[in-house]
């Protein structure tokens, strides 16, 4: 993996009023890898902001969305807050992977609005597309629904959307792997949703980056452990997608 210097865009984003995203991209929004609003480049990316312009009373969110298949539209996997004064001057909207589309953008909720230097970094060369992806729908509450089983030496990562539930929902997100060829699946990772993502939170979990040695497996699950009254019965689905990061 390398980092290249050069961002895929920089430049300095304004809100035009409290409460209203600013979206982080070129004048325009198609240039440079950007179609319309969604930048369309495949890769891991980090968003750099500068918050040294802020004052006391300033309030940001800074957003990150994003698509996990090539159907549908990219919803909130990072959501950070900042108040004045923000401790480091210098804050990331944390890396990303994007392979259908991405949207960034900052939103200043009190205080002055400020204009923010923004900088859009990419951190490898060339990632591959998801190595499995697709939409589960569980059928009861007892199954361990077997996402993908990898054997290929890697590092891998699992994320999941949960913007499909509802209070009384529960669900576990994991993986299994081995340290030794010849060692017993364990668990390195886990999430656990429950109930309804709050508005404007992230609807995408990534569980940690976990590692496939040579001779070894890895099973990635995902289980809905409860069904909120809510859905009348029917289970709501789960775009998911693996991919390898090295």
């Amino acid at each position: 993996m390398t980092i290249s210097g050069t961002p895929v865009f920089s430049g300095t984003i304004t809100p035009s009023a409290l409460g209203t995203a600013a979206l982080i991209q070129p004048v325009g929004g198609a240039t440079l890898g950007w179609v319309g609003n969604v930048f369309q480049g495949t890769g891991i990316y980090v968003v750099e902001v500068d918050l040294s312009v802020m004052a006391s009373g300033d309030q940001v969110t800074l957003t990150g969305k994003n698509q996990l298949l090539p159907s549908g539209a990219p919803e909130v996997e990072i959501q950070q807050v900042y108040a004045a004064p923000p401790g480091l001057a210098l804050q990331p909207i944390d890396a990303m992977i994007v392979q259908y589309g991405a949207i960034w953008s900052i939103t200043q909720t009190a205080g002055t609005l400020r204009s923010f230097p923004v900088a859009v970094y990419r951190l490898d060369a060339g990632l591959a597309g998801p190595v499995a992806k697709g939409t589960l729908t569980p059928t009861n509450t007892t199954t361990n629904n077997l996402l993908a089983t990898i054997s290929t030496p890697g590092v891998y990562i699992l994320s999941a959307s949960v913007k499909n539930m509802i209070a009384g929902d529960t669900a576990a997100i994991w993986e299994t792997t081995s340290v030794l060829t010849s060692g017993a699946q364990e668990n390195p990772s886990q999430n656990n949703p429950s109930g309804a993502v709050a508005a404007g939170a992230p609807t995408i979990l990534k569980n940690d980056p976990i590692v496939v040695g040579a001779g070894c497996t890895a099973s990635f699950f995902l289980k809905q452990t409860a069904l909120g009254a809510g859905h009348s019965g029917v289970f709501p689905g789960f775009d998911w997608s693996i991919t390898q990061l090295g």
